[in-house]
């Protein structure tokens, strides 16, 4: 099944990332939850260290960041660890996911998608400061 996933900060009307992928199956959130992280995992860890293209910078440009495509660090974590702490975030609410613009809750809720769903995962930013 190919979906959009959409990533951005809740701070920002600009997208970090936008990409179309294929996904197996999916039931519930939390499947659509793990299927993404083992996929970012696998796309970080396979992808050769490379020059970025002109057309990637400008599109970096546009967001306001222009990044390398280097990995900086080369410690293989474990994919059950990494798992785990992407549900943790999940349940302190550290970043919402909406599904075609409807906020998605319970991990175990059952989802439906279609083709060319768009999932759009929002990162919340924590504020520091104090109360008095």
């Amino acid at each position: 099944m190919k979906i959009k996933i959409i990533k951005k900060k809740a701070s920002s009307l600009k997208e970090l990332s936008h990409e179309d992928i294929e996904l197996e199956q999916i039931e519930t959130l939390k499947d659509l939850l793990v299927q993404i992280t083992i996929y970012e995992f696998y796309k970080q860890h396979t992808s050769k260290q490379e020059l970025l293209t002109q057309d990637e910078i400008n599109e970096q440009a546009q967001l306001g960041k222009i990044t390398w495509k280097e990995l900086y660090n080369d410690k293989k974590e474990d994919i059950t660890k990494i798992i785990e702490v992407m549900l943790q975030d999940y349940h302190d609410g550290l970043f919402r996911v909406f599904l075609n613009k409807e906020e998605c809750g319970d991990l175990d809720e059952k989802l439906v998608f279609e083709e060319e769903n768009e999932v759009v995962i929002i990162k919340l930013v924590m504020m520091a400061g104090r109360l008095w």
